[in-house]
């Protein structure tokens, strides 16, 4: 698989779960043009009168996937990351009730996505020219 063609790879992006659930994930992207996958490696869950702090050394449960992708097709990729994900973690992209991608600076940018019958989640994802390759990968420009 390339990147920027097969896939689009993001080292870190900010996600805000949802107002409910009060948690803000750090996680690693994998766009494809089916899916998006998230792997988490920090949470912090904001509660009534504090906060908690989650961590996880993601290449202990994942090892260090971009060493793999280069030799990896797209079934092959899509497979190891459906084997691997959490449900909540995977996002296929045609079954989704909202996918937009914002190119926006500051507020005005950022990725927002609602599985059906699921909470508007916000992914922050830097820099604006990312976005932009990303909403250019979906052909949304």
């Amino acid at each position: 698989m390339i990147n920027n063609l097969d896939y689009i790879y993001v080292p870190k992006a900010d996600i805000n779960e949802g107002v409910s659930k009060g948690t803000i994930t750090k996680a690693e992207l994998y766009f494809t043009k089916e899916y998006l996958f998230v792997l988490p490696f920090e949470s912090l869950q904001v509660l009534l009168a504090g906060m908690e702090t989650k961590n996880n050394n993601k290449n202990d449960y994942w090892g260090n996937i971009n060493i793999q992708i280069p030799n990896l097709d797209i079934n092959s990729f899509h497979n190891l990351m459906l084997g691997m994900l959490k449900p909540e973690r995977i996002y296929r992209i045609s079954e989704l009730e909202i996918f937009l991608i914002q190119v926006g600076f500051w507020i005005l940018g950022g990725i927002r996505i609602r599985k059906k019958g699921g909470e508007l989640q916000t992914f922050n994802v830097q820099p604006s020219a990312l976005r932009k390759e990303i909403k250019k990968f979906y052909g949304l420009v």
